[in-house]
């Protein structure tokens, strides 16, 4: 899936448990498929300044690019949640990678973060010191190869019960205050 598709398929998941949710939809990519369309998108539409990328103008960092461009901070500080992903989630995500800088900019404005990965690999239990919650959206043992063919489907499902359960405190937290 693109990092468009992957957006798309998050809000309708989320707009599903909550209708009057105002989901705000920031594709990006780090290397992988769609990496292109979210630059160009996150360039408001300015292949220009792609080409000048491409052309050898100065390389900056992705996410603060990305951050800078779509502005992704002044989004996330008026946000009660955010939801952030990526393929597979390891060790290296703590190095550079766009879901933990997406994590450090919510915990900065005092905002919970969920990261949601198609699988998690060694070292991810690190993860847990910058998310609130960490997912995976494979539901049972499979092939590669299935869990692809079914990856709107699994991101979808698990996106909705992660926004369940958040509802679900939230009401419970009313509840209780009362």
């Amino acid at each position: 899936m693109s990092a468009s598709q992957v957006a798309e398929t998050m809000a309708r998941a989320v707009q599903s448990e909550i209708s009057s949710a105002q989901v705000i939809q920031i594709p990006m990519a780090d290397g992988g498929e769609g990496t292109v369309d979210a630059l160009v998108a996150a360039l408001n539409g300015n292949v220009l300044g792609f080409a000048f990328l491409v052309l050898g103008a100065d390389l900056v960092p992705g996410a603060k690019f990305v951050e800078k461009m779509t502005g992704l901070k002044d989004w996330i500080h008026g946000a009660d949640w955010v939801l952030t992903g990526e393929g597979r989630s390891d060790s290296q995500t703590l190095y550079g990678k766009l879901p933990r800088y997406v994590a450090e900019i919510a915990r900065d404005a005092g905002t919970e973060a969920v990261l949601i990965s198609g699988s998690f690999g060694p070292g991810s239990e690190k993860l847990l010191s910058y998310f609130s919650a960490c997912f995976s959206i494979v539901d049972r043992p499979a092939a590669l190869e299935e869990c692809m063919e079914r990856a709107e489907i699994l991101l979808y499902e698990c996106t909705r019960n992660i926004v369940r359960s958040i509802v679900r405190a939230q009401n419970q937290n009313l509840q209780m205050s009362n």
